[in-house]
């Protein structure tokens, strides 16, 4: 995900040593953090810039290393499913239950679980109210690793991090560097996030083989670098359907200030271009 507008959010928020550890958890660390720049939009079948959306500071990050960074110090404990919550008496305090038959108390406790928020359905009573309407669009993810230093090098010669390439078609292609786990000298070992989307009924039933086929068909008109991108994706490779879905936020009962939700939990919406 970029990080560029949220940056002096963060800075008041997070403990000094760790935002100074800001640029660790970035996709290209050849990139700065106040190198600063436009984000591409290109247009999918000539290629050319549509758009430069400027930003002074800011970089792309794995969500996997952001989480850990934020996640310093704290007890993280993942595996967990919420079973319950109940609240103290005379407006004190509130106890949270888990499915592996945990009890955790404390005096406030905030839904950050995601768009299928758990936390949302105690704060609107039901499941019913609390759930998701699905959105009509496929969306396709993936991540691919193209093995070769030269295809690499061209992947990001024109654009260092990322672009989204809209096509005429009606669809969207993206792509950005997820990480280098060998570093930046090492570009046969750099791996992608890639993503397409376009609106329609999405089909459940298809394999990955299927869901590449389809997203190559409609790359090999794009033109460089969106078509390559696409066109050299390894057979083989998972690609993943997104599930995107939306609720309408509405006024929950935050139980006298011990219950919020955040985030998704509070405003899942599917993503905009």
């Amino acid at each position: 995900m970029a990080i560029h507008w949220s940056l002096e959010r963060l800075e008041t928020l997070l403990p000094p040593h760790v935002y100074a550890n800001m640029e660790k958890a970035s996709c290209n660390p050849a990139v700065p953090i106040n190198a600063g720049g436009n984000y591409p939009i290109i247009h999918g079948e000539t290629g050319k810039m549509l758009a430069g959306v400027p930003y002074k500071r800011g970089l792309r990050v794995p969500r996997s290393k952001m989480r850990n960074l934020c996640g310093e110090g704290i007890d993280v404990q993942y595996g967990k499913l919420l079973t319950g919550v109940e609240f103290g008496a005379a407006g004190e305090g509130v106890t949270a239950t888990f499915g592996d038959g945990t009890v955790v108390k404390g005096s406030i406790i905030i839904g950050a679980d995601g768009a299928r928020s758990r936390v949302r359905e105690v704060a609107l009573g039901s499941a019913e109210k609390a759930a998701t309407t699905a959105f009509p669009i496929w969306h396709m993810n993936l991540t691919v690793c193209y093995g070769d230093a030269d295809r690499a090098r061209f992947m990001r010669q024109e654009f260092p991090t990322s672009f989204l390439a809209l096509s005429q078609r009606s669809f969207h292609a993206f792509q950005s560097i997820s990480s280098m786990p060998d570093g930046p000298d090492h570009p046969e070992s750099w791996i992608f996030h890639l993503a397409m989307a376009w609106r329609g009924e999405a089909r459940h039933d298809l394999s990955y083989e299927e869901r590449l086929a389809i997203i190559k068909e409609k790359a090999s008109g794009l033109a460089e670098p969106a078509r390559s991108s696409f066109m050299w994706i390894p057979e083989g490779t998972q690609v993943h359907k997104a599930d995107i879905s939306y609720w309408i936020t509405e006024p929950w009962n935050n139980n006298q200030g011990r219950l919020t939700l955040v985030g998704d939990a509070a405003h899942p919406m599917p993503p905009c271009t």
